[in-house]
């Protein structure tokens, strides 16, 4: 979880509990964001009023000026114990755990936070 502006808290991922039957623990790749002046959670992955504040937000960022050098790639691969950091308007995630088969992780994925969407600089 990151601090973003002193009013939004960002979670990405993470795991839910483990299953005997299969021996594996569940991942996820979902990133929402608490915001602590409305007191609710938004999904970044669907498009709404909450989201639109979010990315509103986000566009004023001092720390960040989106170039257009940027497209969207979609989600990254579902993980846990990950390390995430934001970066002026994007939120940035290193490595982790692929629960399904236990897979280390050693990529890279950004998510534009003024954009509302994963992206990779060209």
């Amino acid at each position: 979880m990151c601090a973003y502006q002193e009013r939004f808290f960002v979670v990405f991922g993470g795991a839910g509990q483990y299953i005997r039957k299969i021996m594996k623990r569940e991942t996820f790749n979902d990133l929402h964001v608490w915001d602590i002046q409305e007191k609710e959670w938004v999904d970044m992955r669907e498009e709404s009023p909450a989201k639109q504040r979010v990315m509103f937000q986000a566009k004023f960022d001092k720390n960040w000026s989106n170039n257009g050098a940027f497209r969207d790639i979609g989600p990254p691969i579902r993980r846990s114990q990950h390390v995430a950091c934001i970066y002026g308007g994007v939120y940035i995630v290193h490595g982790g755990l692929y629960g399904e088969n236990t897979q280390v992780l050693d990529d890279f994925a950004c998510f534009d936070l003024g954009l509302g969407m994963w992206v990779r600089i060209k």
